[in-house]
C-alpha cells in the first residue's frame, strides 16, 4: 500500500485508463452486435425488430453481415460535398438568410452578416 499511496497520480491515471478501455471495449462489443444482426444503432436502441415483430430484410446471417460490413460498398452520402456552398446565417435583426456564392456574386454585402461573436 505504501507504493500506491506514494504515487497518487499514477493511481489516477491508471483508473482513467481503465475507464477509457472499459468504455471502448463495450462500444466495440455493441457495434459487433449490431453488425452481426444487420441493424443500425437507432434500430437497436428503439427495438424496431425486437418489439414490433417485423422481419429485418437486411439480415443475411452472421458471416454475410460481416462480409457486407467490411467488404461491401458504402452508400453515397446525402451530405453536401462542399459545406461552404450554402451556409445558413442569421442577421442581427433575427431574419434568416442563406449565404451562398451566388448571393455574394449578386452583391449581397458581407457586412450584413453577423460575426460569430455577435450570435
Amino acid at each position: 500500500w505504501t507504493a500506491i499511496l506514494s504515487m497518487p497520480l499514477v493511481v489516477v491515471m491508471g483508473t482513467f485508463t481503465l475507464l477509457c478501455a472499459w468504455s471502448l471495449t463495450s462500444l466495440t462489443c455493441f457495434h459487433a452486435l449490431i453488425i452481426t444482426l444487420a441493424q443500425t444503432t437507432n434500430e437497436r436502441v428503439r427495438g424496431v425488430y425486437q418489439y414490433s415483430g417485423t422481419v429485418n430484410t437486411a439480415d443475411r446471417g452472421c458471416c454475410n453481415n460481416w462480409i457486407s460490413a467490411l467488404c461491401g460498398r458504402t452508400p453515397p452520402s446525402r451530405l453536401p460535398r462542399d459545406f461552404s456552398a450554402a451556409v445558413t446565417c442569421y442577421h442581427c435583426d433575427d431574419k434568416e438568410a442563406v449565404w451562398s456564392l451566388d448571393r455574394a456574386k449578386a452583391g449581397l454585402s458581407p457586412e450584413r452578416i453577423c460575426s460569430a461573436a455577435n450570435l
